[in-house]
């Protein structure tokens, strides 16, 4: 057997693959990697004569089709149906049915609609998936009937600005019944400029609201704030180890996360460990590495730069940066 590969309950599974599995899927959960491959084996063991079977049955539908595509040039649509209905490429209808589901939300069970899958490390892809599962607030405001489309409020080829005007006032009037902001409504908000120990937004009459820290992480964690809001963030958050290091889970981009955290913790040898040995999304890091030329001895005081657990756990990312280019 290959060094660079092992056995696990029938399959083979590349090492570089296992460790991935090991060191980052299953980091913080009850299972190893090689319970996973296990459990994945007796999956594949289960379904592999099924899943056989189907294909091969695909196979035998997709030659038939072709056959008759073949000797008949001009297409009757009841011939093709009962065709159709004879290899059971269409099916009769089944009987009603229902499937019992638990501990799944009501807007998915009990709901239908699309259900895109989307990894939730993008914003736009994450917009994306709500916006077809449950719509975009403006457009079934704007596009639909909920404002009559005649007069002065009628759609156009152009974007009617009275419509668009009377959508925002409804979309801020149902954003203030469903999620109310303390003290001011979504029709104040001008814009999110500064924070003072709380995420704030300036109101149209001067004053401010604001957010709790623990909003501001669950803001980091949902991808609502990123980089561009590190500026506008106080000191005292930069001192703060549960923001920086939710910053690096949400794979903000390193060198700014680590450049705005303040310098005391530089000088901090269980903090410095802490931030290398997380692993947080290790392949993003390594890329950072090697491509911008990263450097943790940038930001490490030089008091701790001979230390030999730091060093070592540098040698470590920078490994995996080699791996991740190979």
């Amino acid at each position: 057997m290959s060094s660079d590969s092992q056995i696990i309950n029938k399959i083979r599974v590349d090492n570089t693959f296992f460790s991935f599995i090991e060191e980052e899927v299953c980091d913080g959960l009850d299972i190893s990697a090689k319970d996973f491959f296990k459990s994945l084996s007796q999956i594949l063991n289960e379904l592999q004569e099924k899943n056989t079977s189907l294909l091969e049955k695909r196979d035998l539908l997709q030659s038939k089709i072709d056959q008759w595509h073949a000797e008949n040039k001009r297409i009757d649509l009841q011939s093709y149906k009962k065709f159709l209905e004879g290899i059971e490429y269409i099916t009769p209808m089944p009987d009603k049915f229902s499937i019992d589901v638990e501990e799944v939300d009501d807007e998915i069970s009990q709901i239908a609609g699309p259900q895109l899958v989307v990894p939730i490390t993008n914003q736009r892809f994450v917009l994306n998936a709500v916006n077809a599962r449950w719509g975009s607030l403006f457009d079934s405001l704007y596009g639909t009937n909920v404002i009559p489309n005649k007069g002065s409020m009628s759609t156009s080829f152009a974007h009617n600005l009275q419509r668009v005007n009377l959508t925002a006032e409804l979309a801020c009037d149902f954003l203030d019944e469903i999620a109310p902001l303390k003290g001011a409504s979504y029709r104040q908000i001008t814009s999110q400029v500064k924070y003072s120990g709380a995420l704030i937004f300036n109101l149209n009459d001067g004053e401010f609201i604001g957010t709790s820290r623990e909003e501001i992480l669950d803001g980091i964690i949902t991808f609502n704030i990123d980089e561009e809001h590190y500026d506008q963030f106080p000191m005292e958050l930069w001192k703060d180890v549960d923001i920086i290091f939710s910053c690096l889970k949400a794979e903000h981009i390193i060198d700014q996360v680590f450049a705005s955290t303040d310098e005391s913790l530089w000088v901090n040898r269980d903090f410095i460990i802490n931030a290398l040995d997380k692993q947080w999304y290790y392949p993003n890091i390594s890329r950072q590495f090697k491509d911008n030329g990263f450097e943790y001895f940038d930001y490490i005081h030089e008091s701790l730069k001979s230390d030999k657990k730091i060093i070592s756990l540098i040698d470590k990312l920078r490994k995996h940066s080699k791996e991740f280019d190979d």
